[in-house]
């Protein structure tokens, strides 16, 4: 498959496969559908924007896949837990949640060395901010350890791996962005 933009597709490019980036504003869940029922329809008419250009496609295309993947922002300000999860709900979604990972890898390539930062990981039978459960888990060894501290930091020692720590210290944090969403569209255009 090759990653091209819209405005360079060519008429000898029919019949190939392409897979498009297309970068959106922040939409919920359900403007995010509703923008791919759109963007379906634009497609079965044979008609795609990019807002530069609009392509008139004179052969039907298929969509194969659409899916969505979003981004960890690092913010380098010292706040409380507390106070973290507050900022990312104002400014982004919520503090990060890690899912598996991939996911911690991509977080801790954002931590400069040997840095504590603030993770969406709370003492609550252990979960993440946005209420969901820990189901992976990258603890440090022998951790969690500490009957009082019941926020979660991520640490960047090059292993990425977790600690438990007093919520009232204060540390850079890392925020879920869903103002980065990115939506991936791959075409297929199709001889008649």
């Amino acid at each position: 498959m090759t990653q091209k933009e819209l405005s360079t597709l060519s008429s000898q490019e029919i019949g190939q496969v392409h897979l498009f980036d297309l970068i959106f504003p922040p939409l919920g869940l359900f403007e995010e559908i509703l923008r791919f029922q759109v963007l379906l329809l634009l497609i079965k008419q044979s008609i795609i924007s990019t807002g530069k250009k609009t392509v008139l496609l004179d052969k039907p295309c298929l969509l194969l896949f659409s899916g969505l993947s979003a981004a960890f922002v690092y913010i380098d300000k010292s706040m409380t837990w507390s106070e973290a999860q507050i900022y990312c709900r104002e400014h982004y979604s919520d503090l990060a949640s890690v899912r598996n990972m991939k996911d911690n890898e991509e977080i801790t390539k954002l931590i400069p060395n040997r840095r504590n930062v603030w993770i969406g990981l709370f003492r609550d039978s252990w979960k993440w901010s946005d209420g969901s459960s820990l189901s992976f888990k990258y603890w440090s060894r022998s951790e969690p350890n500490g009957p009082t501290e019941n926020c979660g930091a991520g640490y960047s020692s090059g292993s990425g791996t977790w600690v438990d720590i007093s919520c009232s210290h204060k540390f850079a944090f890392i925020c879920y962005s869903k103002s980065r969403f990115k939506s991936s569209l791959s075409v297929l255009i199709q001889n008649d």
